[in-house]
């Protein structure tokens, strides 16, 4: 699976002790160190929640920890589901009488209904991970954030 982040024009801060310090996006060339610094701390400071501006700055390292850690998470919610559908599949009795005894025509009978069952677990698994899953990944990445804040004095 491909996947990637983007910084939609937005400056990259790896580094808060930078020097010079990066110019942010559509910022005045003639912007001074203090500036730079004032503008991507402030971008880059989380509120209570664990989110940013990120206006003109953002982490590209931070950004990419913050969707893995949207992948980690599905898999929590979405792991626990796809064992219940299996169960269930697994289950599942088909009744073979003499004028049925082929098993492929049997399982292709059921295919649509095995089908169904993986659907509706991804969907209750969805409905359980969506509710707050921006929540729980700005949460995760609060500290993280404060730190790189923490990292540039103007």
């Amino acid at each position: 699976m491909k996947w990637g982040v983007h910084s939609r024009g937005r400056t990259d801060v790896p580094d808060g002790a930078a020097n010079p310090f990066p110019l942010g996006m559509d910022m005045d060339e003639k912007s001074t160190e203090q500036q730079k610094k004032t503008w991507a701390k402030a971008d880059l400071t989380p509120d209570a929640g664990g989110h940013t501006l990120r206006t003109k700055y953002w982490s590209e390292a931070l950004t990419i920890q913050h969707e893995t850690f949207h992948m980690d998470d599905w898999e929590t919610y979405v792991r626990p589901r796809i064992t219940e559908a299996e169960t269930q599949v697994e289950g599942t009795q088909i009744d073979v009488t003499t004028s049925n005894l082929n098993p492929y025509s049997l399982l292709v009978d059921k295919q649509a209904d095995f089908h169904n069952i993986y659907l509706n677990k991804t969907d209750d698994a969805w409905a359980d991970f969506e509710p707050g899953a921006e929540t729980r990944a700005h949460a995760d990445g609060k500290a993280a954030y404060q730190a790189l804040a923490d990292s540039i004095v103007p």
